[in-house]
């Protein structure tokens, strides 16, 4: 490299390419890469159609249909925890909802620059009028008419954010971490389908990271001075070398995966936090009990029955978003009587579509016809906090 000189007319100018050769002689270093799917790139919301690693279609793998499999045939499921390359529990969503900036290498995205035009030959570009990638497919996006309908929510609805926001502190809390080094934009993201479409709290990290950002610094120096801090040796000094297809080059940069992986040595720790951590999450689900009934006799064969459901959890029976996109079914409180023995009062099934936590309760009463002394069952059923069941005596209480 040349160093600039204005004084000599000298100006500064170079390539930067990935590592590797022209393997194919298309013109472009090493850009066909191993192959393979991301399975954090092959779920339903926000799928990055045509993208890198992201597979044929979506849950196009067995390991993505696995999983999908079993989460629909398991409604219960109250929350959902990945680890993986993006992250909204070190950085949870803003008051409006949105996820932090992903903070990924800007020394890769210009090599990534390099091969900008391999879209525009090969088999991405048959068949293709655009150049392969710009081809939307059936994905809703901003070449769609407005009014064709409701787009997929892509921040998290503002009435769920203090859960996220509680988690969040909950795991910097337990783990020390207070900064991530790389982190990138979730696209197809398994968390990302189990908060818009599944309606359930889901949250994504690295499993580790730093404890002491530098807000000083920013990009790529940020991360450098956060692996410094961590006593991580992340960067390969420049070091000349003569590439077959190039001349004289030179090769350097962040090593594979120093950032995106922990040092071996902090594993031990690391897995003590994360299972620390899951104990308190499972901690603030959501838990539906009947707290508290009451039957008062009028004679005659009539009797009002009271009862109180209460969600003791944290979290509420169903987030905002699960009501919106009707994916959590309501909490059920029934009264098991005939439907004609109920006079007046509350339904015999009542519902409710989200109670939320910390000791809340909701009500319910039924004006019955019965026999004295006789019991009447009571029950309450929640998708994903449990339930519980109560047996009343007609002219006494619980």
């Amino acid at each position: 490299m040349v160093t600039p000189d204005a004084a000599q007319g000298r100006v500064g100018q170079y390539t930067l390419y990935w590592e590797g050769i022209d393997n194919d002689g298309d013109g472009f270093i090493n850009e066909d890469g191993p192959g393979g799917v991301d399975l954090n790139r092959n779920f339903q919301h926000e799928y990055p159609y045509y993208g890198n690693a992201a597979g044929p279609h979506m849950v196009s793998e067995p390991e993505s249909r696995g999983l999908m499999d079993f989460v629909i045939s398991h409604r219960n499921i109250a929350a959902i925890l990945t680890f993986g390359h993006s992250d909204n529990l070190v950085t949870p969503p803003t008051s409006g909802g949105v996820l932090a900036d992903p903070t990924w290498f800007a020394l890769n995205g210009f090599a990534d620059a390099a091969n900008s035009g391999m879209f525009g030959v090969g088999v991405f570009a048959s068949g293709t009028a655009t150049g392969g990638l710009r081809l939307r497919g059936a994905q809703p996006g901003a070449d769609n008419d407005p009014a064709s309908g409701r787009r997929p929510s892509v921040i998290v609805d503002g009435d769920d954010v203090e859960y996220f926001q509680a988690v969040s502190e909950a795991y910097r809390e337990i783990t020390g971490i207070e900064a991530v080094g790389a982190s990138r934009r979730a696209e197809g993201a398994f968390f990302q389908y189990g908060y818009y479409q599944f309606g359930v709290p889901s949250f994504s990290t690295q499993g580790w990271g730093f404890a002491s950002p530098d807000d000083d610094l920013e990009g790529d120096a940020a991360l450098l001075g956060l692996a410094e801090a961590g006593g991580i040796d992340a960067f390969v000094p420049w070091t000349e070398f003569e590439h077959p297809d190039l001349g004289t080059v030179e090769i350097g940069g962040f090593r594979p995966y120093a950032l995106t992986n922990p040092p071996a040595a902090q594993l031990p720790e690391l897995g003590r936090a994360q299972g620390e951590f899951v104990v308190r999450l499972a901690s603030m689900l959501s838990r539906i009990s009947l707290v508290s009934t009451d039957v008062e006799s009028h004679g005659g064969g009539l009797f009002t029955v009271t009862v109180e459901v209460a969600n003791t959890g944290f979290l509420p029976s169903s987030l905002r978003h699960g009501v919106v996109s009707g994916a959590v079914a309501p909490v059920t409180v029934q009264i098991q009587v005939d439907a004609e023995d109920i006079l007046t009062g509350s339904p015999k099934t009542s519902q409710i579509n989200t109670l939320a936590g910390s000791g809340t309760r909701a009500r319910f009463s039924w004006l019955i016809r019965g026999r004295e002394g006789s019991t009447v069952e009571i029950q309450a059923r929640s998708q994903k906090s449990g339930g519980d069941t109560v047996t009343v005596t007609l002219g006494g209480n619980r």
